[in-house]
Order: C-alpha cells, then sequence, then structure tokens
C-alpha cells in the first residue's frame, strides 16, 4: 500500500430517504474528511454506484421501494460492487440481525450518537481495500496460517481462507462478530481470555496459546499472535495471526491428540525418577565436597524445568480428557518433587 493510497479519501455512498439524516451525516463525515456522495434512495444509490463504484455503503434499511438490505444483496450479485464494504443502519433494532446475517459488514442503531464509533469503523475498511488487490491479498492468502483482520472494536471485518477452514465459518458469519462469541466454548481459559482483552485495550502486541472450537464444536488448540493495525497515526483495528497445533480432522483430532499425552506423561515421569536419583547421590556427594556447587545447582535447574513440563502435560491431559469421551490407558502416578 502506497502512501498515496493510505491519504487517498474514502469515498462513502450514503443512502438514506431522510433528507435531514442525510444532511447530518454528509457534514459530519464531510469534515472528517471522507467524500460522501447522498442518495435519497436504493434506486438511485445504486445507478450511482455502477456509475463510479464507492469505497464503502452507509444506508438506512427501512426505505420506501428497494431497501438497504436488498440493496445490498444486489450488490453482492454485480462482480463490480461484491465486495464492497457495507454498513447498515436503523432506527429499529430488530433488524440488525438480518443484516448482518444478509452480509453487512457492521451495523449502527439511528439515531447514531457515536459519531466517533462510526468513524473508526469506516477507517478500519481502509486496509481491506488494498487486500481485495494484487500482492496483498495474494500473500495473506497464500499463508498457511489463518489471518484475522478486525475493527477497533474487534469484530472480525475479513478472514483468509485458512482461518475460514480451521473455524468451519464462512466469512460473512464472521464479519461483524468479535471471534471470542464464536470460537470460544467451555474449555476455553478465562484468564487466558482476560489477557488477550487487555492487551486490546491497551492496543499492544500480544502471543497467546488458547483451546477454540470450530463451528461444530469441535476444539482445537490455536497460537494466537494479535497486533495492532496502526496507519499513519490511525488505530485502524488488529490483524492476529492463528496457528493451529491439533490435526485438521474435525473427527479424530481428539483421538490423535489423547493418546500421545500419556506417552509423553509416563516418559516424563521416568525421567524425573532418574534425576530424583542422580540428584540424591549427587546432594550426597555435594556435602563431603565431592561435587562442585555449580553442577548441584545446574542439576537442580533441569529437575524444575522437568517439574514445569510434567504439570503442563497433566494440564493437557485433564483438559483433553473433560472434551473427550475416548477411553484412555490408566496413568501411573507421577512422583513429587521434594
Amino acid at each position: 500500500m502506497t502512501d498515496n493510497e493510505l491519504s487517498k479519501p474514502l469515498r462513502i455512498l450514503l443512502v438514506d430517504d431522510e433528507e435531514l439524516v442525510r444532511d447530518f451525516l454528509t457534514d459530519m463525515l464531510t469534515a472528517k474528511g471522507f467524500l460522501v456522495q447522498a442518495a435519497p434512495t436504493g434506486e438511485v444509490a445504486l445507478q450511482l454506484a455502477r456509475d463510479e463504484p464507492p469505497d464503502l455503503v452507509l444506508s438506512d434499511v427501512n426505505m420506501p421501494g428497494m431497501d438497504g438490505i436488498e440493496l445490498l444483496s444486489l450488490f453482492g450479485e454485480d462482480a463490480d460492487l461484491d465486495g464492497v464494504p457495507f454498513f447498515l443502519m436503523s432506527g429499529n433494532p430488530d433488524e440488525e440481525a438480518r443484516g448482518l446475517q444478509a452480509g453487512a459488514v457492521r451495523f449502527f442503531h439511528k439515531p447514531i450518537a457515536d459519531g466517533a464509533l462510526l468513524v473508526r469503523a469506516i477507517e478500519a475498511t481502509r486496509p481491506l481495500t488494498a487486500l481485495e488487490d494484487g500482492l496483498y491479498r495474494a500473500v495473506l492468502e497464500a499463508t498457511p496460517a489463518g489471518v484475522v483482520v478486525t475493527d477497533p472494536d474487534g469484530r472480525v471485518s475479513w478472514a483468509n481462507e485458512a482461518f475460514l477452514t480451521l473455524s468451519g465459518y464462512a466469512l460473512s458469519e464472521l464479519q461483524g462478530r468479535k471471534p471470542g462469541d464464536l470460537l470460544q466454548g467451555p474449555g476455553t481459559d478465562a484468564v487466558t481470555v482476560t489477557r488477550i482483552r487487555q492487551a486490546l485495550a491497551e492496543r499492544r502486541t500480544c502471543t497467546e496459546g488458547l483451546l477454540s472450537y470450530d463451528k461444530r464444536g469441535q476444539p482445537y488448540w490455536a497460537t494466537l499472535e494479535i497486533n495492532p493495525l496502526n496507519v499513519g497515526g490511525t488505530h485502524l483495528g488488529f490483524f492476529a495471526f492463528v496457528r493451529s497445533s491439533m490435526p485438521q480432522a474435525r473427527g479424530t483430532a481428539l483421538g490423535l491428540t489423547v493418546p500421545q499425552v500419556p506417552a509423553a506423561r509416563d516418559g516424563l515421569s521416568s525421567l524425573h525418577k532418574h534425576l530424583a536419583a542422580a540428584m540424591t547421590c549427587l546432594t550426597e556427594a555435594a556435602s563431603e565436597g565431592g561435587a562442585p556447587q555449580e553442577l548441584h545447582a545446574a542439576l537442580v535447574s533441569v529437575l524444575t524445568e522437568v517439574a514445569r513440563l510434567q504439570g503442563i502435560t497433566e494440564w493437557i491431559h485433564d483438559g483433553l480428557a473433560d472434551l473427550s469421551s475416548d477411553s484412555r490407558p490408566p496413568l501411573p502416578d507421577l512422583p513429587a518433587l521434594d
């Protein structure tokens, strides 16, 4: 994305049958540096868009003749207009679910009292313009990691095919929703979620591991790297890389994973026993001056790390046991550190 592309004003097609609303929103958005073209009906808006496709549409839902959802549908059927970010607004809160299901990126309740929220949501669509074209989209689609872009409020604007495959959701089902509302479940760690939310509130990068769930309710372990998206001093939202360490075969993910955990646990238990025995011998030798204190301290560190890894395998095993009804062999008792 070039500096010229970033500084170029976004062109907004505003559609509302109420003149006062059109004038108010036009003045507010123009003052923020956007180019606004207003239309009183869906029919007029569609013709204006076909003459010169806008960067974004902000449309009322309830209008005489063609309503906002019908206009959105017709945009989707036009090769030149499909993919243009579409915001809907209405004084009827019951329209929100219908609008988002139809493919709207965002929904705003009228009257729009928080102009700053609307402006941030519009600005968040700016990187998506580049994503739809050329190199940026090609690179993000080609990466094996899932990629998710959100607006400043954490609502999904775009995701690549790898993430859609991992989550099982279509892009239209994710857009306008917070990922956690769809991907978290009974095994998701609340403390980790709190750390992620704190990082988002502070607009800083964070990397976390989180048990997540796909559309079918199947769990998978996701490593998340979440970064703030700041362009030209403006906070546009966040982008996240999502990597899964569990197999992608939905029906066998747990079946392949569970048997590996007892084996790792048994191996660490055996290693712990041998290290503990060596530790006993070394302690006796050290007390008699027959072993250097540095070696003694090093073995203490190794034994501590083994104990930590044992705790991790215990945690993984307990979490998977809660999620799976698969039978598993009995596990030996772990020796405790003195």
